[in-house]
């Protein structure tokens, strides 16, 4: 997990339950995902496992379409640090 040089990424998960919620799931999921994250050959492009993070993320929040997710994690860039996304750099919703 990539953390952000302009906010201390500890303290943010510790003083909010909403996002301690999350890490213990992601965390949860990063020790059972075992594929690789990238294509043997082609583009980089995102980590799988960050869509999937994205995607339960989704579900759990109850947002309906995908565009919603893509601006609620626009919004909140410590839980798109969570999904595995870099800071600024999450794909668009098409």
């Amino acid at each position: 997990m990539q953390f952000s040089l302009f906010y201390d990424y500890y303290a943010i998960v510790d003083s909010c339950s909403f996002l301690k919620k999350y890490d213990a799931l992601f965390q949860a999921f990063d020790m059972i995902y075992d594929c690789p994250d990238f294509p043997a050959f082609g583009r980089r492009g995102y980590p799988r496992s960050a869509y999937l993070k994205a995607l339960i993320y989704k579900q759990s929040a109850n947002l309906k379409y995908i565009s919603d997710l893509v601006r609620d994690l626009e919004s909140r860039p410590v839980l798109a640090d969570m999904c595995g996304f870099d800071t600024g750099r999450i794909p668009a919703a098409s």
